[in-house]
């Protein structure tokens, strides 16, 4: 079981000469399998995401890493999420499930293991995943035919498969990082 994720906003007021040591110091105290990436925006301070757990599957750990290193590198691929005027209220009109789950993506870095999903549901691990992505999905198939997103976009909430002939179980779901990149530069 994770432990749920804290967003810590400082409004603390030092004098400029003293703000990148009070930085460095801060993210030296983070735990040594956090990853911090900065933006090039300017006026953005860096960003702290959870370590990516151990024991999520093989597939879920190469996707998390590859959104993390796009993240640090600054390297966003744009799949047309940006051309939308609203983002956040797109988001805001999934249902509440598959929202929060979209939203614990976002703080993650782009990526929710399976455990995760089942804790923010609150659903039975013995209990079936089958279709949860499809609001999500159709969310973006909606948002393609109305011209908003571009053809080929990636859907908002995808599963994440180790890639198998036989049946698997999503080892957790992603969304674009260009989301992740979007909403996270609205929310530091």
């Amino acid at each position: 079981m994770n432990s749920p994720n804290v967003t810590i906003s400082l409004n603390y007021t030092v004098p400029v000469q003293d703000a990148a040591a009070l930085l460095h110091k801060l993210i030296a105290s983070l735990p040594s399998d956090a990853t911090v990436t900065t933006s090039s925006h300017p006026g953005s301070a860096p960003r702290v995401w959870p370590s990516i757990p151990p024991k999520a599957g093989e597939a879920y750990i190469k996707a998390a890493e590859e959104n993390l290193r796009q993240l640090a590198e600054g390297s966003i691929p744009d799949d047309g999420w940006g051309q939308l005027k609203d983002l956040d209220a797109v988001i805001d009109s999934l249902r509440h499930e598959t929202r929060a789950v979209v939203r614990r993506a976002i703080e993650n870095g782009g990526h929710v293991s399976r455990d995760e999903v089942y804790e923010l549901l609150g659903r039975d691990r013995s209990k079936s995943l089958k279709g949860f992505t499809k609001p999500a999905a159709s969310l973006t198939e909606r948002l393609i035919a109305g011209g908003e997103l571009p053809s080929g976009a990636k859907p908002l909430l995808a599963p994440i498969y180790q890639k198998s002939k036989t049946y698997q179980q999503a080892q957790g779901f992603a969304v674009p990082v260009q989301v992740v990149s979007l909403v996270g530069q609205r929310t530091i």
